[in-house]
């Protein structure tokens, strides 16, 4: 061995219960009827890990961080991105596993003779700061905001409007709505929220439609519809 991987040596299973003693995540065994080996595969049924409680804690067993997992009712954007940008990083290490479930559930497993120093600083780094990369945070949300615009905020958007000013929206397209929207987010300080689980973003669309002033359509090109008409 040598000596500067002897100085950045790391304990797993002592990290592991240190990690677990801060509430940062359990150490869980792997016990499967279907499985033999679980080294065998890259990711597991969630409900193939028990936490250990009164068991002595063994190289074998696995530790699941709390800050890279969650499900439809639990975890954030945050959690999302952390999942995402420490498996980009080490999900190609022996012993380093995807973990999915029921209602969304998922997260990471890592064995405890991983022998990794960067990946056990990863670990630990989040003992102090939640996210593994600010950045793909950032970049996961934008990702999620537009994806919700496009399902639906974009059509409900629109309908609030066509609503609230009796008009037709056929001249604005797509593109011009999605700059219209944001112009008015970033005017009157409204924010997409991240609601709690993996709902995705959400935000008040009918409020923003009522903070959207009839000039900025009518300069678009939408045209107040007939009220005697039929």
């Amino acid at each position: 061995m040598s000596e500067e991987h002897s100085q950045n040596a790391v304990n797993p299973i002592e990290a592991a219960k240190r990690f677990q003693s801060q509430n940062q995540g359990q150490i869980c065994r792997f016990s499967s009827y279907r499985i033999e080996n679980p080294e065998e595969f890259t990711s597991h049924d969630y409900s193939d890990f028990s936490p250990i409680k009164h068991l002595e804690v063994t190289a074998e067993d696995y530790f699941l961080p709390d800050l890279l997992g969650g499900s439809d009712y639990s975890g954030c954007s945050v959690h999302r991105s952390n999942h995402r940008a420490f498996l980009q990083e080490f999900g190609d290490v022996a012993g380093v596993h995807e973990v999915y479930g029921e209602r969304g559930t998922f997260a990471v497993a890592v064995r405890l003779d991983v022998d990794n120093p960067e990946l056990w600083e990863t670990l630990e780094a989040l003992t102090e700061y939640p996210a593994v990369d600010d950045e793909d945070v950032s970049l996961l949300e934008f990702e999620e905001q537009q994806e919700a615009w496009e399902n639906w905020a974009a059509w409900d958007y629109r309908k609030e409007l066509e609503k609230r000013f009796e008009c037709d929206m056929d001249p604005i397209d797509a593109e011009t709505l999605s700059e219209i929207f944001r112009a008015v987010c970033a005017e009157k300080n409204e924010y997409w929220i991240d609601e709690n689980g993996s709902g995705g973003p959400w935000i008040d669309v009918a409020k923003i439609a009522e903070l959207t002033a009839w000039e900025i359509l009518a300069n678009y090109g939408a045209e107040k519809e007939d009220p005697c008409h039929v």
